[in-house]
Order: structure tokens, then C-alpha cells, then sequence
């Protein structure tokens, strides 16, 4: 990583610091209430808050781009965040059928 790409600013920071560890361990945080709630009708009031958050991490692993005004790092950067993005949306849906369908019928 060059001197130009690192994270300099706290907002920076603090956007990386969300969507790598914060925002997944709110998701696990969510599922695991949604799975000790009583069953309710789908959407609930806890299966939106999961949706918005998911899309908030979503936008904070956007917002973590390199600089548009290096081409080449602009590329893989938003190569990187597709995949993430695909990975962890994907995990997230699974996780919530998982816990939704599955683990509240065995609770």
C-alpha cells in the first residue's frame, strides 16, 4: 500500500473500523435477537433494522475507496468492494433465512 492510500483522516478511519468489524458483529448481534424473538409476521420491525444496517455497511465499504484520481487503485479498490460486498451480502441473507426459519422453529 502506498503513502498516498493510507487511512489518514478519522472519518476514514472509522468507516474501515465499521464495515470490517463493527457493522458484521451488529448483524450476528441482530440475528442472534431475531432468533431469541418471538416469531412475527416477516418484516418485522428487527428484520428492517437488519436490512439497514446491512445497506449501512454496505455504503461505509463504499465510501472506503482510494481516490478516483489514481485510475489503476480506483479499479482493484472497487474490485475489492464488489466481492466484499457480494460476500457479505450473500452471508447476511443466508445468515438471516438461517436464523429466521430455522433456528427460531428449534428455540
Amino acid at each position: 500500500m502506498s503513502q498516498d492510500s493510507e487511512i489518514n483522516t478519522m472519518g476514514g478511519c472509522l468507516a474501515r473500523l465499521f464495515w470490517i468489524i463493527l457493522g458484521p458483529a451488529f448483524l450476528l448481534v441482530f440475528s442472534l435477537v431475531i432468533a431469541s424473538s418471538q416469531p412475527a409476521a416477516i418484516p418485522g420491525v428487527l428484520d428492517i433494522i437488519y436490512g439497514g444496517l446491512l445497506v449501512i455497511i454496505i455504503f461505509a465499504r463504499l465510501l472506503d475507496l482510494p481516490p478516483k484520481a489514481k485510475a489503476e487503485e480506483y479499479k482493484v479498490g472497487m474490485d475489492s468492494a464488489l466481492k466484499y460486498i457480494s460476500v457479505l451480502s450473500f452471508s447476511a441473507i443466508g445468515l438471516w433465512l438461517l436464523v429466521h426459519f430455522v433456528i427460531s422453529r428449534i428455540i
